[in-house]
Parts: C-alpha cells; sequence; structure tokens
C-alpha cells in the first residue's frame, strides 16, 4: 500500500494494543471513520450512514490518556505489558510511543513497586495470587491518577500500597472478582493522594 509507514513502536506486531501503526496516521482516521460506519450499517441494517470524518490530535504519539499494564508472573518474576492479539499471553513492554509518557511512567513504577512488595499476579488458571492490572489516567497537566486492580484485598499488601511511591497524585484500589475479560470490577475504595481527578476535553472540564 502507498499508505504503508515503518510503525514507531518495537513492539508492534507482537503487542495486541495497536493494530493500525503501519498505516500513515491521516488513514488511520480514514479507516476508523470507515469502520464505524460500517458497524452502524450493520447494527441499524440500513444501506448508507452518515458519519462525520474521524477527528484526531494533530500529533498522535504519546497522546494516550489511558494506560492498562497486566500483570503476571514469568518463571517467578513479576513482570506488566500487554496481551498479544487475539491471545491471553503477556508482552512485557518497554515503551508505548501511543501513550502519555508520564502516565505510562507511572504503570511502570506501580508493576515495579509489586515487586517490590512481593505480591503475586493473579492466576487465572489456579485462582491463586491478586494483582490484576495497573490502570492509570493521565491529564494535559501532566497528573496520573493510578488504579490498583485486585483479584481480591488482602490488608497486607493494601498497607504496602499506600506507601508505594509511583509517581500518582491519587492512588486507588479497584476489587475485579471477576473473569478474564472484564478489567474493572464494582467496589473501588481510595488509598492514597487526591480523592478525585481532572481533566479537560474539548474546553470541557471533568
Amino acid at each position: 500500500s502507498p499508505h504503508r509507514v515503518t510503525p514507531p513502536c518495537r513492539h508492534f506486531g507482537e503487542c495486541g494494543g495497536c493494530q493500525t501503526q503501519h498505516l500513515d496516521y491521516a488513514e488511520q482516521l480514514v479507516f476508523k471513520t470507515k469502520s464505524v460506519a460500517s458497524v452502524l450499517k450493520h447494527a441499524l441494517d440500513c444501506e448508507e450512514v452518515p458519519v462525520h470524518p474521524c477527528i484526531g490530535p494533530e500529533e498522535p504519539w504519546g497522546t494516550r490518556s489511558r494506560i492498562a499494564l497486566q500483570v503476571s508472573d514469568r518463571h517467578g518474576q513479576l513482570q506488566g505489558g500487554l496481551f498479544r492479539r487475539r491471545s491471553r499471553e503477556l508482552v512485557e513492554i518497554e515503551e508505548c510511543p501511543v501513550s502519555d509518557p508520564k502516565g505510562f511512567e507511572v504503570a511502570q513504577a506501580a508493576v515495579e513497586a509489586f515487586r517490590g512488595i512481593g505480591v503475586e499476579a493473579w492466576d487465572y488458571r489456579t485462582d491463586g495470587g491478586t494483582v490484576r492490572t495497573a490502570l492509570v489516567r493521565a491529564n494535559a497537566k501532566g497528573d496520573s491518577e493510578l488504579t490498583i486492580i485486585v483479584r481480591r484485598r488482602v490488608d497486607s499488601e493494601v498497607r504496602e500500597f499506600r506507601k508505594a511511591d509511583t509517581g500518582a497524585v491519587s492512588t486507588f484500589l479497584n476489587i475485579n472478582d471477576a473473569g478474564r475479560e472484564r478489567l474493572i470490577g464494582w467496589q473501588t475504595s481510595h488509598l492514597a493522594g487526591a480523592r478525585g481527578f481532572e481533566s479537560e476535553v474539548a474546553g470541557k472540564r471533568l
């Protein structure tokens, strides 16, 4: 294709987090617009659905505000990463060019803190371990909010989570006792830092 480009991320093709980095960004927006139109046509059972062109940021890299590093044990070493495409196997990643850089650093720092505390990753096959995900939300001011997602609450681990220095302005604990398909559970509690987190989107304060 004349629109093919060299993916900027070293993990592209192995990591399932991105599917279209090998496509010029302007063409990615065209592809996404067509994808939305196709889904709506199928869902509404009609021949044509008017869809406005997808609007992307001027600079697409480093703008993804949500980072979710899945956690697993590999050869006795706790690691954080993203799943391979169409797989539950984890790819340990060292960079993520699409993600907010500071937010990604907080996610990595959280995984490092898990190692230091000595917590075990949840194993869906045996239902052993606790930690599932380090979920980070970042804003344009450079602040990051960390949510530690666990299978079950263990008070001794929670005390250590409170003291962990990850660079996040606020830290929360989420209990997700569902299967692998659900990222977040229904019960969230505040651990440390600010109790609220602000972002701005299109001039709107959230």
